[in-house]
């Protein structure tokens, strides 16, 4: 595949992984006006012609799954490591409290022991 923006084909094109989504993500994306133009006739007939609903009261999310069931991408070994060491620290900071609201010895607290 060269170009995405080329293809002549009518497979929905997921452009970052260049993979062919899936029907679920076609029909999805098909259907998409079709579900919000329903959400809006729902809204104005119950909350400005019927008045059952305030104005101000929140439209429910429509969550529509179209590529998120593409697998996740794995993080980075350098992101894996900077997550350990915030854990690390939020842990270190949290003994180093514990020890100073308890009248700990901080000399031993600093002592490495392997």
């Amino acid at each position: 595949m060269g170009n995405p923006f080329e293809e002549e084909s009518q497979d929905l094109l997921i452009l970052d992984s260049k993979d062919i989504a899936g029907p679920a993500a076609v029909e999805t994306v098909m259907n998409a006006k079709k579900i919000g133009q329903e959400q809006f006739e729902a809204f104005t007939r119950e909350c400005l012609l019927d008045r059952t609903k305030a104005v101000d009261d929140p439209i429910p999310r429509n969550k529509l799954k179209v590529f998120s069931t593409s697998t996740p991408r794995s993080k980075s070994k350098g992101q894996q490591q900077l997550i350990s060491v915030k854990n690390d620290h939020d842990l270190f900071a949290r003994m180093y409290i514990g020890c100073q609201t308890r009248d700990g010895n901080l000399k031993e607290f600093f002592v490495m022991r392997t």
